[in-house]
């Protein structure tokens, strides 16, 4: 239920502290540090109190550590989205690589890199960025984009694969039209035309859709539909 919270997009530290109490139970302790460190990025302030409380203990320093590295991927990080922004793609990727190996458990350093490699063309490197940040956070956002660029590569059943596990977590458009997409790759037309469906229904004035559900129709040729 605590994973299912969190793929869900719960951010909040609480979960991350209940999560890392189960897996310190279960002897799983590098998965503990991760959910403390996920936790106090959620709430720098509150085990910024609770160091002070704590005093020289080790486990005070060592929230003190994390505070401390959350704080500069958090700076390192703005500036490689602002170079993003900015179509600056080597210095976007560059800085985002820092603010990743400063907190390797920040999805979103791992996204910003995948989209800077992406852009300076290098897929598979984007792909792998991807998968780390399903790893780390396995939510509808990172399976989404890791299915983007499995479909871009031509690795349609691992992007289905991950479409439909977004489309559980998270139904939505963007991951409707993305499957009907691979499955139109696939040439699994009907497949694409009931997601197609899904995603009208969610959105009835879609152009862009209504264009794709033409296209598919038009394939099968049935005429009068498109």
């Amino acid at each position: 239920d605590l994973d299912h919270s969190v793929a869900l997009g719960y951010r909040g530290y609480e979960v991350f502290l209940s999560r890392a109490s189960a897996r310190l139970a279960c002897g799983r302790r590098e998965e503990h540090d991760r959910d403390m460190r996920s936790a106090i990025r959620a709430a720098p302030e509150v085990f910024s109190a609770k160091a002070r409380e704590l005093g020289q203990s080790d486990a005070a320093r060592w929230i003190d550590r994390a505070l401390a590295d959350g704080k500069k991927a958090r700076e390192v990080l703005a500036r490689a989205k602002a170079q993003l922004a900015q179509w600056r793609w080597a210095e976007a990727a560059a800085l985002a690589a820092e603010a990743a190996r400063v907190d390797p458990e920040d999805s979103e350093a791992w996204l910003v890199q995948s989209a800077a490699r992406e852009k300076l063309e290098l897929p598979e490197d984007a792909l792998r960025d991807a998968e780390k940040a399903v790893r780390v956070e396995p939510g509808p956002a990172t399976y989404s984009r890791r299915a983007e660029l499995a479909q871009k590569l031509g690795y349609m059943e691992a992007a289905l694969k991950d479409l439909s596990v977004a489309l559980a977590l998270a139904p939505g458009v963007s991951n409707l039209r993305w499957r009907a997409q691979t499955f139109l790759g696939m040439r699994h037309y009907d497949l694409a035309l009931q997601d197609l469906g899904a995603a009208l229904e969610l959105e009835p004035d879609d152009a862009a859709l209504h264009d794709l559900r033409a296209h598919v129709n038009l394939i099968l040729g049935r005429v009068p539909a498109a």
